[in-house]
């Protein structure tokens, strides 16, 4: 079964970014989300990451995959500010 049918990954909304994580490789993990409406995919393996007291360790994750999608976002918005969302259907 697809894993998009258990977590919110499977609502489709057009305003709904799901990630996907791959590593360093840009394979897909074991852990990744997996289905049709994952867009894109982002390094969640073994990412360097802060811990409380400011020791570093890595993590691995698609919570670690998100950060490296909202960066790329924010990037495409920089290069080209007409991106937005698609307006809601009435």
């Amino acid at each position: 079964m697809a894993f998009n049918v258990f977590v919110p990954a499977a609502f489709e909304l057009p305003n709904l970014l799901v990630v996907g994580a791959v590593d360093q490789a840009g394979r897909r993990t074991s852990f990744t989300s997996m289905g049709k409406n994952v867009v894109v995919y982002g390094n969640g393996f073994e990412v360097d990451s802060f811990v409380p007291g400011g020791q570093r360790m890595k993590m691995s994750g698609t919570s670690m995959a998100s950060p490296h999608v909202t960066n790329l976002a924010a990037k495409l918005v920089a290069l080209k500010p007409q991106l937005t969302p698609p307006k809601p259907s009435a």
